[in-house]
């Protein structure tokens, strides 16, 4: 009786992220091409530190790239409807590689009852950035900001600080 092979139902191409583990051929570690154009920027980087690591199982560590290290001052803040809060933040790269830093909202992250869509920061790039609460904010609303750092490697590795706005009266 000879083996039969079912194709599964679900299998899609995968188009991006290829990766080499050693001596093997290329291994496409890439996400489903349905997912191509989706905003969901964790995703990539998922899969960016994936093949990051995966240098690491094969190279001295001097020839693997590390994450950036990111701090900052204060990163739970209060403030009040219509206020103006500054959010600064820095990192280190232990590598020595150069570093992006883009600040945006994750309005999932948010509990504002107000038209999350239009949630902003001054400045999308750079170390610092400000948030104006909502004017319509209602006391115990959260705001959500993410300061993402990356390196500027062959295999980048990103890292984050979240800032969590509490709005008060």
């Amino acid at each position: 009786e000879s083996l039969k092979t079912y194709p599964r139902a679900d299998y899609q191409k995968y188009d991006w992220a290829f990766c080499q583990f050693g001596c093997a051929p290329f291994i496409n570690i890439g996400i489903r091409g349905e997912l191509k154009g989706r905003e969901n920027r964790y995703t990539i980087v998922m899969w960016e530190e994936l093949a990051a690591r995966a240098d690491w199982t094969i190279f001295d560590p001097e020839k693997c790239n590390h994450a950036p290290v990111v701090s900052a001052s204060e990163l739970d803040l209060k403030a009040a409807a219509g206020e103006k809060v500054k959010l600064s933040g820095s990192a280190k790269d232990p590598d020595g590689d150069k570093l992006d830093a883009s600040w945006w909202i994750p309005a999932s992250s948010c509990s504002y009852s107000g038209d999350a869509s239009a949630l902003s920061v001054s400045k999308t790039e750079g170390w610092t950035s400000e948030f104006t609460v909502p004017s319509d904010a209602k006391e115990g609303d959260v705001f959500v900001v993410n300061l993402e750092v990356r390196d500027r490697a062959e295999r980048p590795m990103t890292r984050y600080a979240q800032f969590v706005i509490e709005v008060i009266q």
